[in-house]
């Protein structure tokens, strides 16, 4: 999934909290667009989702944040359990998880604290790859 669509809508997304995520062409990693967090406030969240059936295997994608370090995350979950945490000003980097044969849930969330914004307080995902069947 590169969003190379330019929507939401090649896939069965669901975007759900403070602010819905959005495609973007302001960041990415190749090709045209990205996939952005919902621009959110102090103590807000902003998820996307996909569900799908999935064979053993790895999901893969590209990140890259720009927030307060250590307070606003991009965390990365499958079926609830967090496989990865960032924040910071992180350049574009690759990360892979293993996912056993199912229907399985990615989750991605940005989530910002109380107070404080720092960079573009947003994060991207881009080129992932899904185990499906």
């Amino acid at each position: 999934e590169g969003f190379e669509t330019g929507d939401l809508n090649a896939s069965d997304w669901t975007s759900f909290g403070d602010a819905p995520w959005i495609v973007t062409t302001s960041q990415r990693h190749s090709g045209s667009y990205s996939a952005q967090a919902g621009s959110i406030d102090h103590d807000e969240t902003t998820n996307l989702t996909l569900t799908l059936d999935c064979a053993a295997g790895n999901v893969s994608f590209y990140y890259k944040v720009s927030s307060e370090t250590s307070y606003d995350f991009l965390t990365f979950s499958i079926g609830g359990s967090e496989k990865g945490r960032w924040s910071g000003d992180e350049g574009w980097a690759r990360v892979s998880f293993p996912v056993s044969q199912g229907t399985r849930t990615f989750t991605w969330t940005y989530a910002k604290d109380g107070s404080a914004s720092e960079g573009s307080d947003s994060c991207w995902i881009d080129d992932i790859t899904f185990p499906a069947q």
